[in-house]
């Protein structure tokens, strides 16, 4: 009887490796929920938020890079696009979540993660780990 050999890639062992680490520390944790919740801010719940973001980056003649969701699979790769579009995104997003968070076109609930976002967003453990 042959035996059976199981082989994975050198790249999937990597990625296995790294976030078997990272999901150690919930502070990593967190800031994949952080992201992936700014995400689903402006890409899940209809267009609203997102039509206010590209409004905001027209007006102000800046170019908007795509928000990206963190997936599991392929952690690494989504992690860094998401990660280097929220960092090209910054100041753009700080004036919008700010923007909709007094503004009385949207829900009271609307307005409120707005904040919330934007809060963490701005938190030195946030600002930390993304520089990490």
């Amino acid at each position: 009887m042959r035996s059976l050999f199981s082989v994975h890639c050198m790249a999937h062992r990597l990625h296995l490796a790294v976030r078997s680490t990272i999901h150690q520390f919930r502070e990593f944790e967190h800031l994949e929920e952080l992201v992936n919740s700014l995400y689903q801010f402006y890409n899940k719940h209809g267009h609203k938020q997102k039509s206010h973001l590209r409004e905001l980056a027209d007006a102000l003649d800046s170019r908007l890079y795509e928000l990206r969701y963190i997936f599991e699979i392929r952690w690494i790769a989504s992690e860094e696009r998401a990660l280097l579009a929220i960092h090209k995104n910054w100041l753009l997003l700080m004036d919008d979540l700010e923007a909709i968070s007094v503004d009385n076109d949207f829900t009271a609930e609307v307005k409120a993660k707005a904040k919330g976002i934007m809060g963490e967003l701005k938190g030195k453990n946030t600002l930390v780990l993304f520089h990490f």
